[in-house]
């Protein structure tokens, strides 16, 4: 059961790459692809950082379930402005 829940998130993750790098392509200006992807890259990295931070100080002053309804929302608002840009 882990090995399957594993490899849909794999696939799930893995298959995310191509397309955000096939739009960044085609939306980039001209000239300036290399410094779009480096941008993409900084901003996945410092999330990578600053978001478990800011979660465990919330969970730590206001406990777990705040931090819980805060992932959701974060990922209702995301999927909303998803919804409506596509």
């Amino acid at each position: 059961m882990l090995a399957m829940l594993s490899f849909t998130l794999g696939l799930g993750l893995g298959g995310g790459q191509p397309v955000m790098m096939s739009l960044l392509t085609t939306r980039a200006p001209p000239g300036r692809m290399g410094e779009v992807a480096g941008l993409r890259m900084s901003l996945i990295q410092t999330m990578a950082v600053a978001a478990p931070l800011a979660f465990g100080a919330l969970g730590t002053t206001l406990g777990l379930l705040p931090v819980f309804w805060g992932v959701g929302v974060c990922l209702a608002t995301g999927g909303i402005v998803a919804w409506r840009g596509a």
